[in-house]
């Protein structure tokens, strides 16, 4: 009876640990972005800024890579990530903000995948380039857009959404996200990245969440 008792106590507390990630690798993440967003699978060059437009296939290594570098292992982490980017880029049709209160109209140094602010850009950028190359890039006439064009490739953009929630997700944000409530990513759009909440939010991370989780 007393060793009953203790295997239910301890699965009880298993399951309330945070989930961690099942392994991915390029095309098994590619896969899981086209079940969770299937316009990915193609890009209309086109289109307006079509150009910044990239497939599941081409965002599934940067993102991937992004996990590995800054410690992103809990796969309700991954899936919010995941969605965020999906939500701000429009699909990853977008690498810059084009558009402002409901117009067509770029915010200077407002971009990557998931839409990071002027201010963020540049403090992502120092992490990744050297002062003199960032300060070079702000002293230019479009100096905003100039730090934000170092950030823009690839391997930098689909990546500054896993940099900002290890470095601006306090602990007890980070810890209720991990859990995979939906209360734990309110917490995160609305009090870590300062977003609104909204259906297509939810629904985007509902299909993040389901297609990690294998």
């Amino acid at each position: 009876m007393l060793a009953l008792t203790l295997l239910s106590a301890f699965l009880a507390v298993g399951h309330a640990l945070p989930l961690a990630a099942r392994g991915l690798t390029n095309d098994s993440l590619a896969a899981d972005l086209k079940t969770i967003a299937p316009t990915t699978a193609t890009c209309d060059a086109s289109a307006e800024y079509g150009n910044e437009c990239r497939t599941n296939v081409q965002a599934a290594a940067p993102i991937l890579n992004s996990f590995s570098k800054y410690g992103i292992d809990n796969v309700n982490e991954r899936a919010a990530v995941i969605a965020l980017m999906l939500y701000e880029s429009g699909q990853f049709k977008y690498n810059w903000g084009h558009f402002l209160n409901g117009a067509d109209q770029h915010e200077p140094g407002k971009g990557t995948r998931n839409m990071q602010s002027a201010t963020f850009n540049e403090e992502y950028a120092r992490t990744l380039f050297s002062a003199d190359e960032v300060d070079k890039a702000k002293a230019s006439a479009n100096g905003a857009d100039a730090v934000l064009q170092l950030v823009s490739p690839d391997k930098y953009s689909f990546a500054s959404a896993a940099w900002f929630l290890k470095n601006k997700c306090d602990a007890t944000q980070r810890t209720a996200l991990q859990s995979g409530s939906q209360d734990g990513f309110q917490s995160y759009v609305t009090d870590c990245i300062g977003g609104t909440m909204d259906q297509d939010r939810i629904d985007w991370w509902t299909k993040a969440k389901a297609a990690l989780a294998g």
